[in-house]
């Protein structure tokens, strides 16, 4: 079960859509998830006492969070010392862990092509123009409701022509929090629907990085 930042999550499909991908970690420990907040850069994982006690330092964070442990196969969520909404989730291999203190790099950098970005477009479509609407599933998976449910997009991602939706018939550019579009609250283990508009202008230029970003926020009821 979630808690905290890692509460609520994005999914295509009934399958968690990962914003950030990873490259580095202990023996005996996969990094699952990384929270976006995290950014790009270098984290770092940590073992101490007898292996099986982790923390979590975020990408230029001074602090690391408090060690967690993990006791026995399973997931656990890691959080940085310096914000608690950076955090990584991992599975612990209790029989692969180092029985030694150690320490690794665990490098993050943005993920392309998932859920939010959605598919490429093609030559066709770029010099006619396309207009595509999709959605994703935010859900709750945490017991605990959640309450003022926000979304809002960053500058780019409204100039690469994405819009949002509540109802799938009214879209916003919002891009700022105080202007985010509200989503209400979501009880324990349930889920409501984002509606997501991709615009491509005709004779739009080729570009393999493009980057569109989804901003959240939640209150714990």
């Amino acid at each position: 079960m979630a808690n905290g930042a890692d509460s609520l999550r994005v999914e295509v499909s009934a399958t968690e859509s990962l914003s950030m991908k990873t490259v580095g970690t202990l023996y005996g420990v996969a990094v699952l998830a990384v929270g976006g907040r995290n950014g790009t850069g270098d984290g770092k994982i940590r073992s101490t006492q007898d292996g099986t006690y982790l923390s979590w330092k975020a990408p230029g964070s001074a602090t690391w969070g408090a060690p967690v442990h993990a006791g026995a196969d399973g997931t656990y969520l890691l959080l940085d010392g310096d914000d608690i909404d950076k955090y990584v989730r991992v599975q612990a291999y209790t029989d692969y862990l180092n029985p030694n203190p150690a320490e690794s790099l665990v490098h993050i950098k943005d993920r392309y092509a998932n859920g939010i970005g959605h598919d490429d477009v093609t030559a066709g479509e770029a010099t006619a123009g396309d207009t595509t609407d999709y959605s994703v599933t935010i859900a709750n998976d945490n017991y605990v409701g959640l309450s003022h449910v926000n979304f809002w997009l960053t500058p780019l991602s409204v100039a690469n022509g994405l819009w949002i939706s509540d109802d799938n018939a009214t879209w916003v550019q919002p891009v700022y929090e105080a202007d985010a579009l509200s989503l209400g609250n979501i009880a324990g283990n349930a889920d409501t629907t984002l509606y997501i508009r991709r615009v491509i202008a005709a004779g739009a230029a080729s570009n393999i990085y493009v980057l569109n970003e989804l901003v959240y926020t939640f209150e714990g009821i």
